[in-house]
């Protein structure tokens, strides 16, 4: 794939770091004007406070911000018959239990064949992983102020290495979530006659987040609907699973020699074509 370029601006990658970072917040005004938090609309102030062009950064953005400002505290009455009344009455308005309920968020991706569904998804991952690194330029984390942990504040006294052990933490994890696409790419995608990189099963990706700081604390995919038909039928001019191809073409002698495959790719019909 050749990488897409700005109209205009000759050379500048429309999915580079600095378009990314130029995305971070910029959907905090309208967000904020919605929900009614103020906070948000002095974030996308802080952002540029202008209008950016309709980007894949944009709809990531959006979700992720109204992820975060969904974090609202409902006052929960407790139930009678677990209290005694008298008591219920002498409690204090601040005394009431707090529930934190956050709304979570969904980014449909859908089109036909060959449309860019599977590079969208990675963009988008892409750019929720890096506006929710912590780095030392500080960006990341949910857009606002959070609180140091006392495990933080303990390490105040090394500082870079503080900053090393989060940034790693990070990266690793980061790492994680973008390297799956390569190995479901290798068993559920395949070329067809509109695209080289046919994803042939349903995706979904489950990130979670940590409220309090914005960070990414985890993920799950889930893949459905795998055609397996075409692993012993393809139709003239398309293939089976890229997983098969890699191995012949990755493998050396001795590994073709141990699995019987030194007739190479024309000798198995379900690899013809």
């Amino acid at each position: 794939y050749k990488p897409m370029t700005v109209p205009g601006t000759p050379g500048e990658d429309l999915y580079s770091e600095e378009r990314m970072m130029m995305y971070r917040g910029s959907t905090a005004n309208f967000v904020g004007a919605t929900s009614g938090n103020g906070a948000l609309a002095a974030m996308a102030v802080a952002a540029g406070g202008k209008t950016l062009p309709c980007h894949l950064f944009q709809v990531a953005d959006r979700a992720y911000t109204s992820l975060l400002s969904s974090v609202v505290a409902e006052e929960v009455e407790p139930h009678l018959e677990e209290e005694d009344p008298m008591v219920i009455m002498e409690k204090d308005h601040e005394q009431k239990r707090r529930n934190h309920v956050v709304r979570n968020q969904s980014v449909i991706i859908s089109g036909e064949s060959g449309a860019g569904k599977t590079e969208a998804t990675k963009k988008i991952m892409q750019y929720l992983a890096r506006i929710t690194a912590k780095g030392k330029d500080g960006a990341g984390g949910g857009g606002g102020g959070r609180r140091a942990s006392a495990k933080e504040k303990a390490e105040a006294s090394s500082p870079d290495d503080a900053d090393d052990a989060f940034r790693a933490n990070a990266t690793s994890l980061e790492d994680r979530v973008l390297s799956s696409n390569p190995l479901l790419e290798s068993f559920g995608n395949a070329r067809t006659l509109k695209n080289d990189n046919s994803s042939r099963f349903g995706k979904f990706i489950k990130i979670s987040f940590n409220t309090d700081t914005g960070t990414i604390v985890g993920a799950s995919i889930s893949n459905y609907l795998l055609e397996k038909t075409r692993i012993t039928t393809q139709i003239e001019g398309e293939r089976n699973y890229h997983i098969f191809y890699q191995l012949f073409s990755g493998a050396d002698e001795q590994v073709l020699e141990k699995f019987g495959l030194e007739g190479g790719i024309a000798s198995f019909r379900y690899l013809g074509n």
